[in-house]
């Protein structure tokens, strides 16, 4: 995890908002970086003077908030992200005074429990609707026509029964594997699908997860999976960026058998190339037994 996007998480972080993963990612990153861990105390400070601001907003503000923060949320980014956004800005700005602090930090704290609380309310129905479906208003104005405009999110939940032969099925499960907001959902669709290997989809959508999934345990399942598919030229390629450029050294490890199993010239240069850029002593080890195992230069030329 770079510095930059270290510092955007500051504030969620504090605010204990961040996935496991992305709070771990940023854990490790606070022990090894020095300046990111001095601009954690800072947004610390600005946290604690946020905490002890007692200003109490007048009536006037609490509706001017209301009135136009939702036109703001409406017409930026859509979705849950767009009012963190905004006070991530707003906390991130430097902390000029006490007395600055004070009635802007109150005006931030009134609209963040406003949006926060109207975020998580559950979903309503409408009466004599079934369950499994639900409705959230988003935006309410009144219309020129004396009427009444509002914007509502619609979510209608379904169970689909089948196999994994089914169309249907199986094309959800390889759009779950690449689902970016819930690991947990990409690993468990990894699991169903990998017990059925030998589909050209399959091997597509794998590819696509060990090269680009953010969280290295499914790249890890999707890697797993690949193992029917090491073979051909094209996973073969996709594995040997992996080797060079993931930031796991267990998968880059791993990455070395699979290529190495069906021999060939070709990894030669990816594992010369990893020789020469590896950092880790294991699997520059590793490399270079594969090498020699193959009788090829440890070196590019």
């Amino acid at each position: 995890m770079s510095c930059e996007t270290v510092r955007d998480n500051l504030s969620l972080y504090l605010y204990g908002e961040l996935s496991f993963e992305e709070e771990e990612s940023v854990e490790q990153h606070l022990e090894s970086c020095r300046d990111c861990a001095r601009a954690l105390e800072r947004e610390k400070q600005i946290h604690r003077s946020l905490d002890i601001a007692a200003v109490a907003p007048t009536q006037e503000l609490l509706e001017g908030c209301r009135l136009a923060l939702p036109r703001a949320i409406l017409h930026s980014a859509p979705g849950r992200s767009s009012w963190r956004q905004s006070v991530r800005v707003f906390l991130a700005r430097p902390v000029a005074s006490a007395a600055w602090l004070k009635p802007v930090g109150a005006v931030a704290l009134v609209a963040l429990g406003f949006f926060a609380a109207r975020l998580a309310s559950p979903p309503a129905g409408l009466p004599g609707e079934p369950d499994n479906v639900s409705r959230r208003v988003r935006f309410v104005e009144p219309s020129d026509s004396g009427g009444i405009r509002l914007v509502v999110d619609e979510t209608r939940q379904r169970v689909l029964d089948g196999d994994i032969q089914d169309e249907a099925i199986r094309h959800l499960l390889l759009a779950a594997v690449r689902d970016p907001a819930d690991p947990g959902i990409r690993a468990e669709s990894l699991d169903v699908l990998k017990s059925h290997p030998g589909a050209a989809d399959l091997r597509e959508a794998l590819l696509y997860v060990v090269q680009h999934d953010p969280n290295a345990g499914v790249r890890l399942k999707a890697l797993e999976a690949l193992k029917p598919y090491a073979a051909d030229p094209e996973s073969r390629e996709a594995l040997s960026g992996v080797l060079l450029n993931d930031e796991n050294p267990g998968i880059r490890a791993m990455t070395i058998d699979y290529l190495t199993a069906s021999g060939g010239p070709d990894v030669v240069g990816a594992l010369q190339e990893a020789m020469r850029k590896e950092e880790n002593s294991y699997v520059r080890y590793r490399s270079q037994k594969a090498l020699r195992e193959m009788k090829a230069s440890l070196q590019t030329f």
